[in-house]
């Protein structure tokens, strides 16, 4: 029979202890996102406000990371160009886009 200091979880190393457990939504965890995760968090989103989104699996995608869809609509009724930056989007970007909204 094992002596009570042998009960409970197992100690921290310092590997685990590295990488913070991300509880809930916060500036610290979404830049911790890579680009990726970020994209499907934005689609996530948008799904639960309740569009259809279709996405661009591989390849070019003309700046477009998501098309957002509407019940009733014919086409759709936006698109999305998710950039996991650091820093403020600047116009150039958003120019790009535009443009490639047509």
């Amino acid at each position: 029979m094992g002596s009570r200091e042998d009960v409970g979880p197992p100690p921290r190393t310092a590997a685990l202890a590295e990488k913070p457990e991300i509880n809930s939504w916060t500036l610290d965890a979404l830049q911790q996102l890579e680009w990726k995760r970020f994209e499907l968090l934005c689609v996530g989103y948008y799904e639960a406000m309740g569009f259809t989104v279709k996405t661009v699996p591989h390849g070019p995608d003309g700046g477009i990371d998501a098309t957002l869809y509407k019940a009733g609509r014919d086409g759709p009724v936006a698109v999305v160009q998710c950039k996991a930056w650091r820093k403020p989007v600047k116009v150039e970007q958003v120019r790009a886009l535009a443009g490639v909204m047509g």
